[in-house]
Protein backbone atom coordinates (compact mmCIF):
# COMPACT_ATOMS: atom_id res chain seq x y z
CA UNK A 1 0.00 0.00 0.00
CA UNK A 2 2.72 2.48 1.17
CA UNK A 3 4.31 1.96 -2.56
CA UNK A 4 1.02 3.55 -4.11
CA UNK A 5 2.14 6.51 -2.35
CA UNK A 6 5.58 7.51 -2.31
CA UNK A 7 6.24 10.14 -4.79
CA UNK A 8 9.89 10.41 -5.07
CA UNK A 9 12.96 8.18 -5.21
CA UNK A 10 14.63 9.81 -2.09
CA UNK A 11 11.43 8.29 0.32
CA UNK A 12 11.54 5.22 -2.10
CA UNK A 13 15.21 4.35 -1.05
CA UNK A 14 15.17 5.11 2.28
CA UNK A 15 12.08 2.87 2.83
CA UNK A 16 13.97 -0.10 1.24
CA UNK A 17 17.03 0.18 3.54
CA UNK A 18 14.98 0.41 6.68
CA UNK A 19 13.18 -2.37 5.49
CA UNK A 20 15.95 -4.50 5.39
CA UNK A 21 16.71 -4.12 9.61
CA UNK A 22 13.10 -6.93 9.59
CA UNK A 23 15.41 -9.36 7.63
CA UNK A 24 14.01 -12.68 6.19
CA UNK A 25 10.86 -11.91 8.56
CA UNK A 26 9.84 -8.48 6.43
CA UNK A 27 10.10 -7.39 3.02
CA UNK A 28 11.82 -8.92 -0.14
CA UNK A 29 15.06 -7.22 -0.50
CA UNK A 30 15.25 -4.35 -2.91
CA UNK A 31 17.41 -2.80 -4.92
CA UNK A 32 17.91 0.78 -4.13
CA UNK A 33 16.95 3.19 -7.74
CA UNK A 34 18.31 5.95 -9.48
CA UNK A 35 21.89 6.61 -7.50
CA UNK A 36 23.94 6.60 -10.12
CA UNK A 37 24.68 10.51 -9.03
CA UNK A 38 25.92 12.41 -6.86
CA UNK A 39 22.47 14.21 -6.41
CA UNK A 40 20.90 10.86 -5.99
CA UNK A 41 22.98 9.64 -3.40
CA UNK A 42 23.17 13.11 -1.19
CA UNK A 43 19.19 13.09 -1.25
CA UNK A 44 19.33 10.25 0.52
CA UNK A 45 21.81 10.56 2.68
CA UNK A 46 20.08 14.47 3.66
CA UNK A 47 16.88 12.23 3.51
CA UNK A 48 18.25 9.97 5.89
CA UNK A 49 19.48 12.63 8.42
CA UNK A 50 16.65 14.59 8.33
CA UNK A 51 15.15 11.69 9.83
CA UNK A 52 17.56 10.83 12.69
CA UNK A 53 18.95 7.46 10.74
CA UNK A 54 21.22 8.58 9.30
CA UNK A 55 24.40 5.89 10.63
CA UNK A 56 21.51 2.84 10.72
CA UNK A 57 21.20 3.91 6.59
CA UNK A 58 24.98 3.24 5.87
CA UNK A 59 25.23 0.12 8.45
CA UNK A 60 22.22 -0.93 6.28
CA UNK A 61 24.21 -0.78 2.35
CA UNK A 62 25.83 -3.22 1.07
CA UNK A 63 29.33 -3.08 0.63
CA UNK A 64 29.14 -2.32 -2.91
CA UNK A 65 26.21 0.36 -2.61
CA UNK A 66 28.86 1.86 0.06
CA UNK A 67 31.75 1.26 -2.71
CA UNK A 68 29.44 3.15 -5.49
CA UNK A 69 28.65 6.05 -3.43
CA UNK A 70 30.62 9.15 -5.19
CA UNK A 71 33.70 10.12 -3.08
CA UNK A 72 32.79 13.17 -1.94
CA UNK A 73 29.22 12.16 -0.29
CA UNK A 74 30.63 9.17 1.60
CA UNK A 75 33.23 11.18 2.98
CA UNK A 76 30.67 13.91 4.60
CA UNK A 77 28.50 10.68 5.28
CA UNK A 78 31.24 9.29 7.14
CA UNK A 79 32.11 12.25 9.13
CA UNK A 80 28.88 12.57 10.12
CA UNK A 81 28.42 8.93 11.38
CA UNK A 82 31.77 9.38 13.23
CA UNK A 83 29.81 12.53 15.13
CA UNK A 84 27.17 10.44 16.18
CA UNK A 85 28.99 8.01 17.97
CA UNK A 86 31.65 10.76 19.53
CA UNK A 87 28.14 11.96 20.67
CA UNK A 88 26.58 8.65 21.81
CA UNK A 89 30.06 7.74 23.94
CA UNK A 90 30.14 11.42 25.35
CA UNK A 91 26.89 10.36 26.54
CA UNK A 92 27.43 7.27 27.86
CA UNK A 93 29.91 8.55 30.06
CA UNK A 94 28.37 11.19 31.24
CA UNK A 95 25.09 9.34 31.99
CA UNK A 96 27.41 7.00 34.33
CA UNK A 97 29.27 9.47 35.45
CA UNK A 98 25.96 11.14 36.62
CA UNK A 99 24.38 7.87 37.88
CA UNK A 100 27.39 7.30 40.18
CA UNK A 101 26.63 10.71 42.02
CA UNK A 102 23.43 10.01 42.44
CA UNK A 103 23.52 6.64 43.60
CA UNK A 104 26.58 7.64 46.13
CA UNK A 105 24.01 9.59 47.86
CA UNK A 106 21.13 7.02 47.35
CA UNK A 107 19.19 7.95 44.80
CA UNK A 108 18.24 5.54 42.08
CA UNK A 109 18.11 6.26 38.27
CA UNK A 110 15.75 5.60 35.77
CA UNK A 111 17.49 6.01 32.27
CA UNK A 112 13.87 7.60 29.70
CA UNK A 113 14.25 6.68 25.86
CA UNK A 114 18.01 7.91 24.11
CA UNK A 115 20.56 5.64 25.18
CA UNK A 116 18.10 2.84 26.61
CA UNK A 117 16.59 2.67 23.27
CA UNK A 118 19.83 2.59 21.54
CA UNK A 119 20.38 -1.16 23.29
CA UNK A 120 17.76 -2.53 20.32
CA UNK A 121 19.77 -1.10 17.26
CA UNK A 122 22.45 -3.63 15.67
CA UNK A 123 25.03 -1.34 16.36
CA UNK A 124 23.72 0.92 19.50
CA UNK A 125 26.29 3.74 19.38
CA UNK A 126 24.27 4.43 15.69
CA UNK A 127 21.08 5.62 17.44
CA UNK A 128 21.03 9.44 17.25
CA UNK A 129 20.43 10.55 20.81
CA UNK A 130 19.97 14.32 21.80
CA UNK A 131 19.69 15.05 25.60
CA UNK A 132 19.50 12.36 28.64
CA UNK A 133 16.12 11.99 29.97
CA UNK A 134 16.53 10.44 33.47
CA UNK A 135 13.61 9.99 36.29
CA UNK A 136 14.50 9.40 39.88
CA UNK A 137 11.62 8.69 41.71
CA UNK A 138 10.90 10.50 45.23
CA UNK A 139 14.06 12.25 45.19
CA UNK A 140 13.58 14.68 42.75
CA UNK A 141 14.28 17.91 44.74
CA UNK A 142 17.33 15.87 46.21
CA UNK A 143 18.67 15.29 43.03
CA UNK A 144 17.95 19.18 42.28
CA UNK A 145 20.24 20.18 45.49
CA UNK A 146 22.77 17.31 45.19
CA UNK A 147 23.41 19.06 41.57
CA UNK A 148 23.21 22.54 42.74
CA UNK A 149 25.84 21.23 45.64
CA UNK A 150 28.30 20.55 42.59
CA UNK A 151 28.03 24.12 41.53
CA UNK A 152 25.56 23.17 38.97
CA UNK A 153 22.84 25.60 37.71
CA UNK A 154 19.41 24.05 37.60
CA UNK A 155 16.87 25.31 35.80
CA UNK A 156 13.40 24.56 37.39
CA UNK A 157 10.78 26.35 35.46
CA UNK A 158 9.38 23.28 33.39
CA UNK A 159 6.40 21.76 35.09
CA UNK A 160 7.48 18.33 34.23
CA UNK A 161 11.49 18.22 34.68
CA UNK A 162 14.35 20.24 35.59
CA UNK A 163 17.19 20.94 33.45
CA UNK A 164 21.16 21.33 34.17
CA UNK A 165 24.25 20.91 32.23
CA UNK A 166 26.34 17.96 33.55
CA UNK A 167 29.99 17.91 31.61
CA UNK A 168 28.97 19.15 28.40
CA UNK A 169 25.29 17.58 27.82
CA UNK A 170 22.15 19.13 28.96
CA UNK A 171 20.29 16.44 31.36
CA UNK A 172 16.29 16.69 31.99
CA UNK A 173 15.65 15.61 35.46
CA UNK A 174 11.72 13.98 35.33
CA UNK A 175 9.49 15.59 38.10
CA UNK A 176 7.13 13.02 36.61
CA UNK A 177 7.28 11.06 33.91
CA UNK A 178 4.59 12.53 31.49
CA UNK A 179 2.94 16.12 31.25
CA UNK A 180 0.49 15.47 34.41
CA UNK A 181 0.11 19.32 34.89
CA UNK A 182 -1.69 20.04 31.28
CA UNK A 183 -2.61 16.82 29.94
CA UNK A 184 -5.55 14.83 30.96
CA UNK A 185 -4.39 11.28 29.59
CA UNK A 186 -0.95 12.00 30.96
CA UNK A 187 -2.87 11.83 34.83
CA UNK A 188 -4.42 8.52 33.51
CA UNK A 189 -0.83 7.14 32.00
CA UNK A 190 1.42 8.22 35.07
CA UNK A 191 0.51 5.98 38.26
CA UNK A 192 -0.07 3.05 36.02
CA UNK A 193 4.07 4.06 34.65
CA UNK A 194 4.64 4.98 38.03
CA UNK A 195 4.03 0.83 39.39
CA UNK A 196 5.84 -0.82 36.11
CA UNK A 197 8.81 1.52 36.67
CA UNK A 198 9.06 0.47 40.38
CA UNK A 199 8.94 -3.35 39.43
CA UNK A 200 12.15 -5.19 38.13
CA UNK A 201 9.51 -7.34 36.39
CA UNK A 202 7.41 -4.74 33.99
CA UNK A 203 10.23 -2.79 32.96
CA UNK A 204 9.79 -3.64 29.50
CA UNK A 205 6.68 -3.11 29.57
CA UNK A 206 7.11 0.23 31.37
CA UNK A 207 9.53 1.19 28.34
CA UNK A 208 6.73 0.09 25.96
CA UNK A 209 4.05 1.95 27.16
CA UNK A 210 6.50 5.57 28.25
CA UNK A 211 7.79 5.45 24.38
CA UNK A 212 4.38 4.48 22.97
CA UNK A 213 2.98 7.74 24.66
CA UNK A 214 6.26 9.61 23.49
CA UNK A 215 5.71 8.74 20.05
CA UNK A 216 2.05 9.82 20.27
CA UNK A 217 3.05 13.31 21.37
CA UNK A 218 5.43 13.84 19.32
CA UNK A 219 3.15 13.02 16.31
CA UNK A 220 0.53 15.45 17.37
CA UNK A 221 2.90 18.09 18.72
CA UNK A 222 5.28 18.42 15.82
CA UNK A 223 5.46 15.16 13.80
CA UNK A 224 7.40 12.36 14.12
CA UNK A 225 10.32 10.89 11.92
CA UNK A 226 11.63 7.68 10.89
CA UNK A 227 13.61 7.08 14.19
CA UNK A 228 10.75 7.24 16.07
CA UNK A 229 8.96 4.61 14.36
CA UNK A 230 12.07 2.22 14.35
CA UNK A 231 12.89 2.77 17.95
CA UNK A 232 8.90 1.23 18.87
CA UNK A 233 9.67 -1.49 15.80
CA UNK A 234 13.56 -2.81 17.18
CA UNK A 235 12.04 -2.61 20.50
CA UNK A 236 8.71 -4.98 19.95
CA UNK A 237 11.16 -7.26 17.96
CA UNK A 238 13.40 -8.00 20.95
CA UNK A 239 11.03 -7.61 23.73
CA UNK A 240 7.76 -8.90 22.69
CA UNK A 241 7.75 -12.05 24.00
CA UNK A 242 8.04 -10.38 28.22
CA UNK A 243 5.42 -8.21 27.63
CA UNK A 244 1.68 -8.51 28.79
CA UNK A 245 -0.12 -6.51 25.70
CA UNK A 246 -3.09 -7.58 27.31
CA UNK A 247 -2.97 -5.18 29.97
CA UNK A 248 -0.54 -2.78 27.97
CA UNK A 249 -3.62 -2.55 25.62
CA UNK A 250 -6.18 -2.04 28.61
CA UNK A 251 -4.51 0.91 29.50
CA UNK A 252 -3.82 2.20 26.33
CA UNK A 253 -7.56 2.11 26.08
CA UNK A 254 -8.14 3.54 28.94
CA UNK A 255 -6.48 6.73 28.12
CA UNK A 256 -7.85 6.45 25.11
CA UNK A 257 -4.38 6.12 23.28
CA UNK A 258 -4.81 2.63 21.63
CA UNK A 259 -6.93 3.49 18.68
CA UNK A 260 -3.32 6.06 17.64
CA UNK A 261 -1.32 3.25 18.65
CA UNK A 262 -2.86 0.39 16.41
CA UNK A 263 -2.89 2.04 12.96
CA UNK A 264 0.72 3.75 13.94
CA UNK A 265 1.25 0.11 14.09
CA UNK A 266 0.00 -0.47 10.52
CA UNK A 267 2.24 1.96 9.10
CA UNK A 268 5.24 0.77 10.75
CA UNK A 269 4.03 -2.79 8.93
CA UNK A 270 4.48 -0.85 5.87
CA UNK A 271 7.75 0.98 6.43
CA UNK A 272 9.45 -1.83 7.41
CA UNK A 273 7.72 -4.23 5.23
CA UNK A 274 6.74 -6.37 8.55
CA UNK A 275 3.54 -8.18 8.43
CA UNK A 276 4.23 -10.18 11.46
CA UNK A 277 4.39 -7.10 13.09
CA UNK A 278 0.77 -6.33 13.18
CA UNK A 279 -0.59 -9.63 14.50
CA UNK A 280 -0.21 -7.52 17.67
CA UNK A 281 -3.50 -5.27 16.87
CA UNK A 282 -5.21 -7.89 14.99
CA UNK A 283 -8.58 -8.01 15.81
CA UNK A 284 -8.53 -4.00 15.29
CA UNK A 285 -9.65 -2.89 11.41
CA UNK A 286 -7.00 -1.35 9.59
CA UNK A 287 -7.93 2.43 8.58
CA UNK A 288 -5.84 3.29 5.30
CA UNK A 289 -6.48 6.56 4.96
CA UNK A 290 -5.48 7.32 8.35
CA UNK A 291 -2.22 5.40 7.26
CA UNK A 292 -2.16 7.58 4.43
CA UNK A 293 -2.22 10.69 6.58
CA UNK A 294 0.78 9.30 8.90
CA UNK A 295 2.66 9.10 5.56
CA UNK A 296 2.33 12.79 4.69
CA UNK A 297 3.05 13.72 7.88
CA UNK A 298 5.71 11.63 8.72
CA UNK A 299 7.37 11.99 4.62
CA UNK A 300 6.27 14.85 2.47
CA UNK A 301 5.87 17.03 5.85
CA UNK A 302 8.72 17.32 7.46
CA UNK A 303 9.40 20.08 5.00
CA UNK A 304 7.42 22.11 6.76
CA UNK A 305 8.74 21.80 10.49
CA UNK A 306 10.93 24.50 11.84
CA UNK A 307 13.91 23.53 13.82
CA UNK A 308 14.36 24.19 17.07
CA UNK A 309 17.73 26.14 16.90
CA UNK A 310 15.80 28.22 14.30
CA UNK A 311 12.32 28.99 16.51
CA UNK A 312 14.98 30.19 19.44
CA UNK A 313 16.13 32.81 17.29
CA UNK A 314 12.53 34.39 16.02
CA UNK A 315 10.40 36.63 18.31
CA UNK A 316 8.06 35.23 20.78
CA UNK A 317 5.35 35.91 18.97
CA UNK A 318 5.89 34.48 15.79
CA UNK A 319 7.32 31.03 17.36
CA UNK A 320 3.42 31.58 19.16
CA UNK A 321 1.64 31.59 15.68
CA UNK A 322 4.07 28.80 14.00
CA UNK A 323 2.99 26.56 16.97
CA UNK A 324 -0.97 27.25 16.88
CA UNK A 325 -0.52 26.54 12.97
CA UNK A 326 0.79 23.26 13.77
CA UNK A 327 -1.40 22.56 16.29
CA UNK A 328 -4.83 23.39 13.97
CA UNK A 329 -3.05 21.38 11.32
CA UNK A 330 -2.94 18.12 13.27
CA UNK A 331 -6.59 18.31 14.34
CA UNK A 332 -7.39 14.67 12.46
CA UNK A 333 -4.78 13.09 15.02
CA UNK A 334 -6.44 14.90 18.35
CA UNK A 335 -9.69 13.22 16.92
CA UNK A 336 -8.03 9.86 16.75
CA UNK A 337 -7.51 10.15 20.35
CA UNK A 338 -11.26 11.80 21.07
CA UNK A 339 -13.49 13.53 19.15
CA UNK A 340 -13.49 17.50 20.52
CA UNK A 341 -10.15 16.48 22.42
CA UNK A 342 -8.75 19.45 19.96
CA UNK A 343 -10.77 22.00 20.66
CA UNK A 344 -9.90 21.82 24.98
CA UNK A 345 -6.64 20.86 24.06
CA UNK A 346 -5.97 24.19 22.10
CA UNK A 347 -7.64 26.38 24.63
CA UNK A 348 -5.17 24.54 27.73
CA UNK A 349 -1.99 24.82 25.21
CA UNK A 350 -3.23 28.41 24.12
CA UNK A 351 -3.52 29.68 27.81
CA UNK A 352 -0.70 28.14 29.12
CA UNK A 353 1.59 29.44 26.42
CA UNK A 354 0.15 33.02 27.58
CA UNK A 355 0.52 32.77 31.09
CA UNK A 356 -3.33 32.04 31.85
CA UNK A 357 -2.92 28.66 33.35
CA UNK A 358 0.20 28.66 34.88
CA UNK A 359 -0.48 29.76 38.37
CA UNK A 360 -3.63 27.55 38.16
CA UNK A 361 -1.56 24.16 37.42
CA UNK A 362 0.98 25.29 40.07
Amino acid sequence: MIEEWINNGKDRNLLTLIGRIAGSKGASPRDLHNLKDGKGWTELMETAAAHGVLALAKDLLTEQEWREVPKEVRIKWQLSVDEIEERYFKQVEVYNALKDIFESNGIKVQLLKGIKLSEYYPVPCHRECGDIDIFIFDDYEKGNRLIESKGKKVDRTGHKHSKFNFKGVTIENHKSLLNVVTNRYDRILEPELRKMVENSETQAEFHLLFNIRHIIVHLISSGIVLRHLTDLYLFLKKEMEKIDFVKVFDILKKSRQYKIFAQLLYFISECFGDREIVSLVKGTPRADKIIEKLYEDTFHNISKRVATEDLLTMPVYRRKLIGARAVIRSKWKYDLIRRGYFCKDFIIRTGYAFGINRQKSK
